[in-house]
């Protein structure tokens, strides 16, 4: 019986560890989904002056939430409301998060030059933080092993 709670007490730190994991890296598919989003609009923009409802028409993430801000965007709805109807459910950190506010509150009104620069920096700004949540997600990770062994390892002891 002790050793059928230990298997159990390990098999729980391992579900949560495991969960955990996968939250961290939610927010970084998500920052990678969103910076493939202005690299598309980018290509789209520089290659044309393209409003919003056109360039929308032509993009095809594995993003649901993405897909589905485009498609309003495609029925008339401003870029930046758009997205403030997917902010909450895409997950982003707060610096991707304002980076793509900053960046669709200027699309549609700016001229090629502009909307290139704009969509350079914002890849660039998105890269960099896209880097920095994977970092910070493998470091969090590890920690998250660690600590489901140490508690797993604990629990054992004390019910053996």
């Amino acid at each position: 019986m002790r050793y059928l709670g230990a298997a159990l007490i390990i098999l729980a730190a391992a579900l949560i560890a495991s969960a955990y994991r996968e939250r961290l890296h939610m927010r970084v598919r998500a920052t990678e989904d969103v910076l493939a989003l202005v690299r598309y609009i980018r290509e789209r923009i520089v290659s044309g002056l393209e409003p919003p409802r056109v360039w929308a028409r032509g993009f095809s993430g594995e993003n649901a939430t993405l897909r589905e801000m485009t498609a309003e965007i495609m029925r008339g709805v401003s870029p930046l409301d758009a997205y403030s109807d997917v902010r909450q459910r895409l997950q982003l950190s707060a610096d991707a998060d304002a980076c793509l506010s900053e960046l669709l509150s200027a699309l549609g009104g700016i001229d090629i030059a502009r909307g290139a620069r704009l969509l350079e920096r914002a890849e660039d700004t998105l890269s960099d933080i896209l880097g920095k949540i994977r970092r910070e997600a493998a470091e969090r990770t590890r920690l998250a092993a660690l600590v489901a062994l140490m508690l797993s390892v604990g629990g054992a002891i004390v019910i053996i």
